[in-house]
């Protein structure tokens, strides 16, 4: 079996040529017990791992430094739990709750320039974390009917309400968490209102 050599910060060392892993995993397994429990009994920290991949693959993305396919193909693996669904893992209980922190050294902050790259950097992820769990929902509707569509509606705000060519119909845009939104469209439907579309969100910067 053949073998490729990568570094760290302890030096270059062998790695199988056929492993996932790397040089990292390889000293862990070497300095390391291995108590043979595998990580798949503990979710919620699969789950953790899944989600700090997911901000990174779409903060690479926007920056241009990660192919879109191959940042859209880690997205929708982490967004929505297909690997806990893949490896029929469910949540039992959990571990450790966690949040995601931005951190940036004191120098790179005094620097003007590279502070409003940290700050727009910290825009686009909070966006996309905010954006995670919702969609977009646009419909058409007549006016003498939007009431009836609104008192429906939950929203992020209010939604965007748009006047459409034909002057009796108006457009509406909003934001809904996307667990309602398959409860919300027969209600909408029922409500009269017509063109009914979601959509997903990359980022919603509030």
């Amino acid at each position: 079996m053949g073998t490729r050599r990568e570094h760290d910060l302890l030096g270059d060392r062998d790695v199988p040529a056929d492993a996932y892993y790397g040089v990292h995993t390889l000293r862990a397994v070497e300095n390391f017990p291995i108590s043979g429990t595998p990580i798949s009994i503990y979710p919620d920290l699969v789950a953790a791992l899944a989600s700090i991949k997911l901000a990174a693959a779409k903060s690479n993305r926007e920056l241009g430094l990660l192919d879109a396919t191959l940042a859209d193909a880690i997205v929708e693996i982490t967004e929505t739990g297909s690997s806990l669904r893949a490896n029929r893992l469910r949540i039992i209980e959990t571990v450790m709750e966690s949040s995601t922190q931005l951190i940036a050294n004191k120098t790179s902050w005094a620097n003007d320039e590279k502070r409003h790259k940290i700050e727009n950097l910290a825009l686009m992820l909070s966006g996309a974390i905010y954006a995670q769990g919702r969609v977009g929902l646009m419909l058409n509707v007549r006016k003498l009917d939007l009431p009836g569509v609104l008192s429906v509606l939950p929203a992020l705000q209010k939604p965007t309400i748009s006047t459409l060519s034909d002057g009796e119909w108006v457009a509406v845009n909003t934001i809904i968490e996307e667990t309602t939104a398959w409860k919300i469209m027969p209600q909408l439907k029922a409500a009269k209102a017509e063109g009914i579309v979601e959509y997903p969100l990359n980022k919603v910067v509030l």
